[in-house]
Order: C-alpha cells, then structure tokens, then sequence
C-alpha cells in the first residue's frame, strides 16, 4: 500500500491494548495501553465498525481530528473483529507518494487485508484455548486438586523415570522416597471441621515447597 507507517492494536484478556507499530525505518515498535485509555481514533474506527477512508485533505472529521493528534496526513483503518466484539484495530498511514494519497481500491485491497487477519488471528487464539484447556487437564489429572502437589500417578510417573534414569546411567547417584505423617490430623477434622483441616494441608503443601 505504499505507507509510511502501519499499526496493529489488540486488545488482550488483561483488559490491555498491545500496540505494534511498524513505520518507514522497518523498527517495530511494541508498547501496552489500558483499553479505556484507547485514543479518538481507536474509538471513531470502532463506532464505525467497517473500514474507514481518510485520504489527505479530508474535512475535519471526528477521524481526521484523531489523524492529525497523531501526526498522520492520510489513513485506512478497520476494526478487527471477534466472537465478543472489537479486537482491535489496523490501519496504514502516510502514503509515501506526495502526489496522490489512499484512495477506494486501496481500501477494498485492505478491507480484504483485514479480513485475512481476522480470520488468523481468531485460528490463533482457537489453538491457543485448546492449547490451554488441553495443559489444564493434564494437570488436573497429574496434582491434586486441593494442594497443587504431585498425586499418586504423577509420583509413580516421576519414580520411574527416576529409577529408570539411574539404572541407565553410572553417574547418577541412587534416589530415596520420604514420606511425611501429620500426627493427630484427624482430630483437626474431627473437632475444627474438614474446611480447617483442607487448610491445614495448604498450608503443609506451601511449607513443602518453600524448603524442596
């Protein structure tokens, strides 16, 4: 498209917007805004809801206003959208050639653009969740549920290899197993009630950990 400077903006699950702008040098550069700090041109784009034509010397406009505070002559700029909404946003700014500036078919090319993008990125975070929920059952299936530590099958798990790496090798030396009894940890159930005595056992678990 022949710009000067290209930016894409998402917002992220912490409620931030992540901002990466690419100008004529090829730096790109990287920085983090709280969504509800978002600029006039973040919130025309994302009232407009479509791709949005600027060409230089455009009237003043809600749009063209929020080009000019940022220092940008011309601008094509669409929302990307996703399942909950606004995602973000990319446009392109500064048509290098001084004598013309963007015009309809550079938008239709970018709304095409913009529509590859969203469509990536909602693949991308589609493998990402199931990346998530995926690593999440694994660990729920190999800790328990109350402390975080280790359950039966994850320690068989780490036993075998363990015993199956010393047995491979001469420089390892021989392992051991401890094993911990808590005295009387049936009388804090009996007589405090079982919420104190999961407690108790959070809190042994945190020990545990603060000194492996």
């Amino acid at each position: 498209l022949n710009a000067d400077r290209a930016e894409l903006a998402i917002e992220d699950r912490r409620g931030r917007v992540v901002h990466w702008v690419l100008r004529g040098t090829d730096e790109i550069e990287r920085r983090r805004t709280k969504a509800d700090e978002t600029d006039d041109l973040w919130d025309s784009v994302a009232v407009a809801g479509r791709t949005v034509l600027v060409p230089s010397g455009t009237r003043p406009t809600d749009i063209a206003d929020a080009l000019a505070a940022r220092g940008l002559d011309d601008c094509i700029a669409a929302p990307l959208q996703g399942e909950a909404g606004l995602r973000g946003m990319l446009l392109v700014a500064n048509r290098r050639d001084d004598l013309t500036t963007f015009d309809d078919e550079d938008s239709k090319l970018f709304a095409a653009l913009v529509n590859h993008a969203g469509v990536s990125l909602q693949n991308g975070r589609l493998v990402e969740e199931l990346q998530q929920e995926a690593a999440e059952r694994e660990h729920r299936a190999l800790h328990d549920a109350l402390t975080g530590l280790a359950n039966r099958t994850h320690f068989l798990e780490l036993a075998d290899g363990t015993i199956g790496a010393v047995g491979r090798s001469e420089h390892l030396p021989g392992g051991a197993v401890l094993l911990l009894g808590l005295d009387h940890f049936r009388d804090v159930n009996d007589t405090l009630g079982h919420h104190n005595g999961d407690a108790v056992l959070q809190e042994v678990a945190q020990i545990g950990r603060a000194h492996v």
